[in-house]
């Protein structure tokens, strides 16, 4: 971080580095990564959910820490998905979660590949996809699964 220009380095950074001066840090001690807080900007792509988010970033507007709801938002999640268990548990399935919309598009673009068409001697089969530990799923995921999973039928060896 300290390498960088001083227009690409985190506001945060700045702040820490005089800190430290003015604390007597030894300078080959100073630097690195800015911690603690960040403010989310509105209209810029967001920093990476993880299961911390709901303490590491700050609301774009409001001075207050985004909620574990507003974190699934940012990860795609419709506001009717339904996490289950403790409050860290839910924190982890969202910060540790592929986005849905990221998942359609993998499927529809999967979906997109294949011939549907049987070859010759060809044993294959599709064996499936397992996007999520959850049992929750998207009702767009179902509905793709659920197509492709009809067309394996259709072309399954007795």
């Amino acid at each position: 971080m300290k390498h960088l220009p001083e227009e690409l380095q985190h506001p945060s950074f700045t702040r820490r580095s005089y800190r430290r001066v003015m604390d007597g840090t030894p300078t080959e001690k100073r630097g690195g990564p800015p911690s603690g807080l960040k403010r989310l900007v509105a209209l810029e792509p967001s920093l990476t959910i993880t299961s911390g988010s709901y303490s590491e970033f700050i609301h774009p507007i409001e001075n207050r820490p985004l909620t574990l709801r507003e974190c699934a938002r940012i990860q795609s999640f419709p506001d009717y998905f339904e996490f289950q268990g403790a409050w860290s548990s839910i924190a982890t399935q969202i910060g540790n979660a592929i986005p849905p919309i990221f998942m359609e598009v993998l499927a529809r673009h999967i979906q997109s590949l294949a011939t549907w068409r049987r070859s010759e001697n060809s044993r294959g089969r599709w064996l499936g996809i397992n996007a999520t530990k959850s049992d929750g799923k998207s009702p767009i995921l179902i509905k793709v699964l659920t197509e492709l999973e009809e067309r394996t039928n259709a072309f399954s060896y007795a």
